[in-house]
């Protein structure tokens, strides 16, 4: 019996420490500080972060330094192998020889610091580094791998570190509209704008566009609407917008692409960007359920039978920009050979890959690097 309450008693006392902390906020590890790392490792050039390509076995003491520069420090020198560093006499003592660490060894490293390859990110990583088997688990490479420090990087990225959030502390409210992130339907509103209860913007008519994106209030209950908010086929000429030469919904004065064919459905910048179409990372085939976005193109390619289109690539900022540039140039070479088969003739189609150079919205989080996997279609002569 006192055995039971002894039990007990240690059963209770974790729960407490454990009520002690209220989430996880799992984050992506960054370069933070390019000066704490080997010139050999990666450099600033141009304001730009530029990594080395030469595959380099890294010693104890300069991996600590490469970490270091993504702001993460050993946690628990017992968690990484001695040849790494080890605990001497209550100091962290690294290892002077460099070493091709095995992939199970450099993720014991990781752990260390306190960093952790979930399953959802494998696929970030290279296969020779680790994958996921049937069972779901993560399996690393046995094989020693001198990485080279593009492909390093790419591994500490696919890393999440945890941070505890005290359970005392504010409600996390990232965009600041009033309602805390864990009951946000609708994370990253702009600031300024009023929101309901879930914390989505307000949208008084119902047409599905909020107040403060809706060109024409007052809508009229189950009007088909453009995504202004205005009767579809209605332009901004007769709801005090200013011209709209290309009638596409966005009046000339803040139209970023002019000219746009009839039909073509536009951003708020009024280019014609099929951005609905998520590529998975490192991928460039298009998937059978975005067909029909690229269908709805190809007929406006079809109307418009004098028109001829750049088809321009884009990607989110992970990698280098070498990697995303070719990467950017496949994904719109798979839209144009889409096209191809839909009847659309090669000489009215150019691709163009700008990389992660020209990314829509900051590359904050997953959501907006996925808007930032894109394919944008620009009108040429």
């Amino acid at each position: 019996m006192k055995g039971r309450l002894v039990f007990i008693g240690l059963v209770l006392s974790l729960l407490l420490c454990f009520s002690a902390y209220a989430a996880v906020e799992w984050q992506q590890v960054e370069l933070k500080d390019v000066s704490k790392v080997p010139a050999s490792y990666a450099k600033m050039v141009n304001g730009k972060v530029v990594f080395g390509h030469s595959a380099t076995a890294y010693d104890g003491a300069t991996l600590n330094k490469i970490l270091s520069g993504y702001d993460v420090t050993l946690q628990d020198a017992g968690k990484v192998p001695k040849s790494f560093a080890k605990d001497a006499g209550g100091k962290v003592a690294f290892g002077g020889n460099s070493v091709a660490y095995d992939a199970g060894s450099l993720n014991k490293i990781f752990e260390g610091y306190g960093l952790k390859l979930t399953p959802e990110n494998v696929g970030k990583v290279p296969k020779s580094f680790a994958k996921k088997n049937a069972s779901g688990d993560v399996v690393f490479g046995g094989s020693a791998i001198a990485y080279d420090p593009e492909t390093l990087n790419q591994i500490i990225t696919a890393y999440q570190k945890s941070v505890e959030v005290a359970e005392a502390a504010t409600p996390e409210d990232a965009d600041g509209d009033g309602i805390a992130d864990k009951f946000d339907q609708c994370p990253n509103t702009p600031k300024g704008v009023k929101v309901d209860a879930k914390g989505c913007p307000l949208d008084s008519d119902g047409d599905g566009v909020p107040d403060h994106l809706d060109k024409c209030p007052g809508t009229q209950k189950n009007t088909e609407v453009d995504q202004w908010g205005c009767p579809a086929g209605e332009t901004p000429r007769s709801t005090g917008m200013g011209v709209d030469s290309d009638a596409d919904g966005v009046p000339d004065s803040n139209d970023n692409c002019p000219n746009t064919p009839k039909g073509a459905k536009v951003d708020s910048r009024g280019c014609w960007t099929l951005e609905n179409i998520q590529f998975d990372y490192n991928k460039s085939k298009v998937k059978k359920e975005y067909y029909p976005i690229l269908d709805e193109a190809a007929s406006v390619m079809k109307a418009n039978p004098d028109l001829k289109i750049e088809i321009q690539g884009h990607t989110c900022d992970i990698g280098s920009q070498k990697f995303n540039l070719g990467l950017s140039e496949r994904r719109a070479n798979a839209v144009k050979k889409y096209f191809l088969k839909k009847g659309i003739p090669g000489f009215r189609m150019t691709t163009i890959g700008f990389g992660k150079t020209k990314p829509l919205v900051p590359n904050t989080d997953e959501e907006h690097r996925k808007k930032n996997r894109r394919v944008e279609l620009k009108p040429i002569k």
